[in-house]
């Protein structure tokens, strides 16, 4: 899978959502959000730091990404090694979200 087709797998929601029809990512643009010399888009952030938007995102997480690759475990982990090495959320909010980290990590199924 393409960089460009893994990261419309990631952000199906946002791509899909009519308010975002005039958002294109090219091939540029993807290679340095991947490759960490660009932050990712401020519009994408913006549409995820929605509550119902990230649970959408942790839905298709589990339903478009995990399920491709060999080992999602470690997925998961670095993931939640992600999350919780990340500045730009609170304390109070990676303390309500570690608890229901774990438990995804913990189950085979995951919550859905």
């Amino acid at each position: 899978m393409s960089q460009p087709d893994f990261l419309y797998e990631l952000f199906e929601d946002f791509i899909d959502d009519p308010a975002n029809q005039d958002f294109s990512m090219d091939n540029g643009l993807v290679f340095r959000w991947m490759t960490g010399q660009a932050k990712i888009s401020p519009k994408i952030s913006a549409y995820y730091s929605k509550p119902s938007n990230q649970e959408k995102l942790a839905h298709t997480i589990h339903q478009n990404l995990l399920t491709l690759m060999s080992d999602c475990n470690m997925a998961i982990q670095d993931i939640y090694t992600l999350f919780i090495q990340d500045d730009s959320i609170s304390d109070a909010k990676k303390k309500n979200l570690t608890p229901l980290c774990r438990i995804y990590r913990q189950s085979s199924s995951g919550y859905y």
